[in-house]
């Protein structure tokens, strides 16, 4: 999950966990460019046979 929570005395403390926010985030950013190439090759197919 993306928190955690532990118990201290009466008080619950809650805690974000970054790690799988950062591996959502690398995995946007390789999507992202392998869209990015393939609107890049699209435009260069489209531009040729205009």
């Amino acid at each position: 999950g993306l928190v955690s929570s532990s118990r201290q005395g009466r008080q619950r403390i809650w805690m974000v966990r970054t790690e799988p926010l950062a591996q959502a985030s690398d995995y946007l950013d390789q999507l992202s460019r392998r869209w990015d190439a393939a609107l890049d090759r699209l435009r260069a197919y489209v531009e040729e046979d205009g």
